[in-house]
């Protein structure tokens, strides 16, 4: 996981690409994997980069149930650390949110 210049332990990269479900897939090149793998490589860039805001578009698009509770809890645990999550989905969310706007 190349991270715009950002270093991560070898350990810290295999324990959050673990958390995501490719443990054993650090040496994969990104083109190698399927679309809802390739999301779960972008959700772990996400966590290791540590961000206070999050951005996320269509984050279950192309993950499983496991993944969508995956980052359903990821976002609570980032907000319950002070963090902003903006999220847009066609999914419901059955979360708590401090705003949500319906379009």
């Amino acid at each position: 996981l190349a991270l715009c210049g950002q270093s991560q332990s070898k350990a810290t990269i295999g324990s959050v690409l673990q958390l995501v479900g490719l443990g054993g897939f650090e040496s994969n090149l990104a083109r190698t994997l399927s679309a809802g793998q390739r999301r779960r490589v972008a959700l772990a860039m996400l966590w290791l980069r540590q961000a206070k805001i999050w951005i996320l578009d269509e984050p279950y698009t192309s993950i499983d149930v496991s993944g969508v509770d995956l980052v359903k809890d990821k976002v609570m645990e980032h907000l319950s650390h002070r963090g902003l999550v903006i999220l847009s989905t066609h999914h419901g969310l059955n979360m708590t949110a401090d705003q949500v706007i319906n379009l």
